[in-house]
């Protein structure tokens, strides 16, 4: 957890070892499905994610890669197919679906409307602000909401949601 880039790219063989006698557990495969998608393999990351959903169909985790895989993977081919990006929002609300307290999928649905390019949706509007509410810690989410807010032309609440990041000592130059 919490590696990305070159280190993934280093792990994956090893990950991909240690996976191989697992095929149908969902924990491990939803774990290499991170993995691959850390190292940028949006397909693998794909595929693993298929074999944990197989053995689980509601293995949270593998949901999400599910999704993030696919707007990774549409984003990188620079995709403005609709039916594409359906495909990347399908996954994240079976997410939404399985545990709708879950803030991720809620961003990630969101997000996806940002990287298509699109204006995101009054349902992923409240999505985004549901998940803010189970998530305030989240300081992304923080700046993922004052962005729509101020774009609402909602620069009051903004300012409000913004206060505890900018002046966290913690925040360090984003503060």
């Amino acid at each position: 957890r919490g590696v990305k880039d070159k280190v993934a790219e280093e792990l994956v063989p090893d990950a991909r070892r240690a996976a191989a006698p697992y095929p149908r557990h969902p924990v491990v495969q939803a774990w290499l499905a991170e993995i691959e998608y850390d190292a940028g393999n949006f397909a693998e990351a794909e595929a693993a994610a298929d074999r944990a959903l197989a053995a689980n169909p509601r293995q949270i985790e593998a949901l999400i890669y599910k999704g993030r895989a696919r707007m990774a993977a549409a984003e990188k081919a620079k995709s403005s197919d609709p039916a594409v990006w359906s495909e990347v929002r399908t996954a994240l609300a079976a997410a939404n679906r399985v545990d709708p307290d879950h803030p991720e999928p809620l961003i990630l649905f969101y997000d996806s409307f940002r990287k298509q390019g699109v204006d995101p949706t009054e349902n992923a509007v409240i999505g985004l602000e549901y998940a803010y509410a189970l998530a305030p810690y989240d300081r992304g989410l923080r700046r993922l909401l004052a962005d729509q807010l101020l774009a609402d032309g909602d620069a009051k609440e903004a300012r409000a949601i913004l206060s505890s990041v900018a002046y966290d000592p913690h925040e360090g130059p984003a503060g």
